[in-house]
């Protein structure tokens, strides 16, 4: 896809993207949002492919179901994977929108897994409360390894979408960004 065949997407997201909501003229703030909207749009494309998978005879209705129950801990830590990524990541990367989008991306993947992995930390000792401190800390390990575990299946099963649609998104936000402060 050559650079002027992006022309369209940066208008649109010029004009219909995160631009306006608040804070988004600062950098990082509006790579947060650029990064959530590329998480959900990433959700969204990946829901649809599960569930035409599934249409199709294949066993994947669980990875649309998950999908959408773990967007609460998905889009705030793509919010905060973008605006860190943009902040710390040296601009004087080649090709810095989308190599940015996909380290925002991997960082987000990152977040998500420790939140999730938290998650079922607490939510295990909370119920190994009272008994002998070998159960808790058995019960502790295994949360943990569970929420590991889901980390890295939706890693597996999702990233051959998320790491184009993050490296596009990260693209499309920073030639915005590029265009806006030469025409403006």
């Amino acid at each position: 896809m050559g650079i002027r065949s992006l022309a369209p997407f940066v208008r649109s997201y010029r004009r219909y993207g995160p631009d306006r909501l608040p804070g988004a003229d600062r950098r990082e703030v509006g790579a947060g949002y650029a990064a959530t909207l590329a998480a959900l749009g990433a959700s969204v494309l990946f829901v649809a492919a599960t569930v035409g998978a599934t249409r199709l005879g294949f066993d994947s209705g669980f990875l649309a179901a998950a999908t959408l129950l773990a967007l609460p801990a998905v889009l705030p830590t793509a919010f905060l994977a973008g605006a860190a990524t943009w902040r710390w990541l040296p601009a004087s990367v080649p090709q810095f929108g989308a190599v940015a989008g996909v380290v925002a991306a991997t960082l987000a993947y990152l977040l998500a897994g420790a939140a999730f992995a938290a998650v079922f930390t607490v939510a295990e000792t909370g119920r190994t409360l009272g008994t002998t401190g070998d159960l808790v800390a058995g019960g502790v390990l295994d949360a943990f390894g569970f929420g590991a575990l889901v980390a890295v299946t939706a890693v597996l099963a999702s990233a051959w979408l998320v790491v184009p649609v993050a490296a596009l998104a990260g693209h499309v936000h920073e030639r915005s960004r590029r265009d806006h402060t030469v025409a403006g």
